[in-house]
C-alpha cells in the first residue's frame, strides 16, 4: 500500500477530455484489482460497488462505479464528462480508505438525499472518498479532486459534523 504522502498523478500526459485507450485500461485494472479482485471493509463493512453499465458518452458498458471515479457531472441533469484530476487520482480511493485513520484523513458525515453519507476527505492533497451505508455494506459513491469552492464547503460540514460531537 503506498503511504499518502507519496500519493501522486497516475498519469504526467493524461489529456483533459479524453484518455488513451491504454490510459483507460490502467486505470480499469486499478479499480478491478483494488475493488473487484480484493475485499474491502471499513469499519466492519464491505465495501460495495454499482456494477450496473454505464451509459456514460466513451465510457459505455464500463461499470457505474468505475466512470464515476474518472468523469463529474458538468451541472444538474447535463451528462458526465471525463475529469482528469479525478481521473489521475482514482488510484488513492483504496490508500485512502485504508489509511483513514491516519490524522491526515479527516473524516465527517453529512446527509444527502436521505442518506446519511461517510466522507474521507485527505485534505492537504485536494482528495476525497465517498461511502453510502446500503443494506449491511457500504456503496463506493464516488472519489474526487476537491476543488477550492467544495474545499470552503467541506471545511464547513467537517466543523459542523465535530461540533454535533461535542
Amino acid at each position: 500500500m503506498i503511504d499518502l504522502d507519496d500519493l501522486d498523478y497516475l498519469f504526467d500526459d493524461l489529456d483533459e477530455t479524453k484518455p488513451t485507450k491504454k490510459q483507460i485500461a490502467q486505470m480499469y485494472e486499478i479499480y478491478r484489482d483494488d475493488f473487484v479482485n480484493d475485499y474491502v471493509e471499513v469499519d466492519g463493512r464491505k465495501i460495495t460497488l454499482k456494477p450496473q453499465k454505464s451509459w456514460v458518452k466513451g465510457f459505455e458498458g464500463m461499470p457505474e462505479t468505475f466512470v464515476h471515479l474518472i468523469t463529474r457531472e458538468q451541472t444538474y441533469g447535463r451528462p458526465r464528462v471525463f475529469d482528469k484530476d479525478r481521473a489521475n487520482k482514482m488510484h488513492w480511493t483504496k490508500c485512502v480508505l485504508a489509511q483513514r485513520d491516519s490524522e491526515k484523513i479527516l473524516y465527517f458525515e453529512k446527509k444527502d438525499k436521505g442518506y446519511l453519507k461517510k466522507h474521507y476527505w485527505f485534505k492537504e492533497k485536494n482528495f476525497v472518498v465517498i461511502l453510502k451505508p446500503v443494506s449491511k455494506d457500504l456503496l463506493l459513491v464516488t472519489a474526487f479532486h476537491v476543488g477550492k469552492t467544495k474545499n470552503k464547503d467541506f471545511e464547513w460540514d467537517y466543523n459542523t459534523y465535530n461540533e454535533s460531537l461535542l
